[in-house]
């Protein structure tokens, strides 16, 4: 793999192994509040160190924590999902038990 000094720096690689992949899977939940520091840090010191490569350095973060935290598509919004529990889609149209009782 190519040196690039954002995405893939060559000095957190060992083997096929990444420094990155390595701490998320020791931080497992934790790796969110991993990559927010990051961005943080990449953004904080932009101006004294290396000004664009550390917001592109942040932005690789972002995009990172960006992707781990979407949920499934499949998944609702918790307290959507509760407001639309007794949802009835057509709640204009008589059960089959009220039509007999009319």
């Amino acid at each position: 793999m190519a040196h690039d000094p954002v995405n893939h720096p060559k000095h957190y690689c060992q083997g096929p192994i990444e420094c990155l992949e390595a701490i998320e899977s020791m931080l497992g939940e934790d790796f969110e509040a991993y990559l927010r520091g990051a961005i943080v840090k990449y953004v904080w010191r932009s101006l004294l160190k290396n000004g664009h490569e550390d917001y592109l350095k942040a932005q690789f973060y972002l995009k990172k924590l960006i992707e781990i935290s979407a949920p499934p598509a499949n998944v609702l919004n918790p307290v959507l999902a509760e407001k639309l529990k007794d949802f009835s889609p057509q709640p204009w149209v008589a059960s089959p038990e009220q039509h007999r009782a009319l």
